[in-house]
């Protein structure tokens, strides 16, 4: 810069959906690996390869993949938050597990689902994007079990089960 002020540049530059570059973007400013995280992302892909996905489309408005993590299959769904919360029985807060309908702590007379729907709400009122994460995890399923897990062409995949947890994470939709 001509009056000697410096400017720091992006790590990489993003290439494709937006969305997931926010995502990335966001874990790697928080995960203190290998550099300074710019490194995480392809670790944690290398650690646990993809066995599976199901692409995001506009019809379901979630995306799921499978991955293998510790000798068991994890499956991650992402989309619109209330697509992903429908399948959800259970939700994390202060780092513990616990029923999604069970009354809030941090917001009495409300269960989580409800303190759940009602930020995201006044999030998507302010203008922000919001994103509905959960996650599943499972011994390894069978060719058939996978197959039927993953027939994307209903709305109502068969992910989960009584144990899928809730996580949610909000961007400014300005990007």
């Amino acid at each position: 810069m001509g009056d000697g002020s410096t400017m720091m540049a992006p790590q990489w530059k993003p290439i494709g959906d937006a969305s997931e570059s926010a995502m990335i973007k966001y874990t790697q400013k928080r995960q203190a690996d290998d550099e300074n995280g710019r490194n995480f992302i392809k670790n944690q892909r290398d650690k646990h390869p993809k066995l599976a996905e199901v692409p995001f489309n506009s019809k379901n408005k979630y995306q799921i993949s499978v991955h293998e993590a510790d000798g068991k299959h994890l499956i991650a769904m992402k989309g619109a938050p209330e697509r992903i919360i429908a399948r959800c029985t259970h939700v994390m807060i202060d780092g513990k597990t616990v029923s999604i309908d069970e009354q809030s702590t941090h917001t009495p007379g409300m269960t989580h689902r409800q303190r759940i729907d009602a930020a995201q709400l006044q999030l998507s009122e302010e203008g922000r994007r919001v994103l509905g994460f959960c996650q599943y995890e499972m011994t390894a399923p069978t060719q058939a079990e996978y197959k039927a897990m993953l027939d994307s062409s209903t709305d109502e995949p068969k992910v989960g089960g009584d144990k899928t947890t809730y996580y949610k994470e909000r961007k400014n939709a300005a990007g």
